[in-house]
C-alpha cells in the first residue's frame, strides 16, 4: 500500500472495459483469465507521481484454470502489432496487466506482487489491476524503480462506472482463449520458477513451453469439432420472456451481473446468458 509520503493512485474503469470485464466473469466465472493491458496517466504530481490513470483497452489472451494463469510471451508478440494497427494512440500508453481471480476476490497474492516488482522498468511503469466477480471487485498497482535501481511497488484504487453490454468483439476474444486454453488435466504453469507470471521482459515463454501448449492445442482440438450452433438447444418462446424479465432487471441495475448469471441459469436452463446479453436469441 501507498505509505503516508505517497499521493494516492486511482485507475479509472469507464463503462466499455467495465462491461468487458463484467461479461468475461459471466463468461468465465470460476475460471483465470489474463491480457495485456494499457494505461493513460491522467493527471500526475509536480514530482511526476501518477494519480489519475485510465485503463484505456486489455485483449484478453489466456485462459488458465481456477488457481492460474499464465501470460505466453510468444502469443503476446503475435497480437501486438494487430493491437497497434488497431487502436495506434495505444503506443503512447504504459503497456501493463490486467488478470482475473473470479470468485476469489480481487488482491495481489505474493506472486502477483513479485511479479510486479520483476517487471518494473528501469525507466516508465508497469501498471496491473486484478478483476474478479466476489467480495472485493477490484486492485490495482504500479510497480517502478527508484533512482537507486530498487523496484517498488504501490497498490491503489479503482473508479468505476457500470451496465451491462456485449461486443461481438469480447464474445470473439474468449471464444479465442477458451479454443486455446489448455485441457483441466494440464497442470504444468511453471515459467521461470513462476505459477501466475506475466508482463514484459521475462515473460517470453521458452521453446518447450511453446511446444506443450502446441501438443495440448491439437489435443483440445481432437476432442471436440462440434460448432457452437450445434451445442445451442431449442429455446420456447416463455423461457425467452423470462429472460427478458431478467434482463430488464440488470440493466435497471436491480441485481448485479452475477445475479443475473445465477438466475438464468436457475430459471432459464436452456438459455445461455452471455449470449442472450449479445442479442444472439434477438436473430434466431
Amino acid at each position: 500500500m501507498a505509505n503516508q509520503n505517497t499521493p494516492e493512485l486511482t485507475v479509472l474503469i469507464q463503462k466499455e472495459m467495465h462491461n468487458k470485464i463484467q461479461y468475461l466473469h459471466s463468461r468465465f466465472e470460476s475460471t483465470e483469465w489474463s491480457g495485456p493491458a494499457w494505461y493513460t496517466i491522467k493527471k500526475k504530481t509536480k514530482e511526476g507521481f501518477p494519480i489519475k490513470v485510465e485503463l484505456e483497452y486489455f485483449k484478453p489472451i489466456d485462459l488458465g484454470n481456477t488457481g492460474s494463469t499464465e501470460l505466453d510471451g510468444e502469443k503476446l508478440g503475435k497480437v501486438l502489432p494487430a493491437i497497434y494497427k488497431k487502436f495506434p494512440k495505444l503506443k503512447k500508453s504504459f503497456m501493463g496487466l490486467i488478470h482475473s481471480h473470479h470468485n476469489m476476490g480481487a488482491f495481489f497474492s505474493g506472486t502477483d506482487e513479485s511479479t510486479a516488482l520483476e517487471q518494473a522498468p528501469v525507466e516508465g511503469l508497469f501498471f496491473t489491476t486484478v478483476v474478479a466477480h466476489n467480495k472485493d471487485k477490484y486492485a490495482t498497482g504500479v510497480s517502478y524503480r527508484d533512482q537507486y535501481g530498487l523496484p517498488n511497488f504501490i497498490e491503489g484504487e479503482v473508479e468505476s462506472k457500470v451496465k451491462m453490454s456485449v461486443s461481438k468483439d469480447w464474445k470473439s476474444e474468449a471464444d479465442k482463449i477458451e479454443k486455446d486454453a489448455k485441457p483441466t488435466y494440464t497442470t504444468n504453469y511453471n515459467i521461470n520458477g513462476y505459477g501466475r507470471y506475466y508482463g514484459q521482459g521475462n515473460i517470453w515463454a521458452s521453446k518447450e513451453a511453446a511446444s506443450d501448449k502446441e501438443t495440448d492445442k491439437k489435443k483440445s482440438e481432437s476432442i471436440s469439432n462440434t460448432s457452437i450452433e450445434a451445442s445451442i438447444p431449442l429455446v420456447q418462446e416463455t423461457e425467452l420472456m423470462l429472460a427478458t424479465q431478467i434482463y430488464d432487471k440488470l440493466l435497471e441495475m436491480e441485481i448485479t451481473e452475477v445475479q443475473f448469471t445465477s438466475a438464468m441459469r436457475e430459471k432459464c436452463p436452456n438459455v445461455d446468458p452471455y449470449l442472450f446479453a449479445s442479442g444472439y436469441y434477438d436473430q434466431i
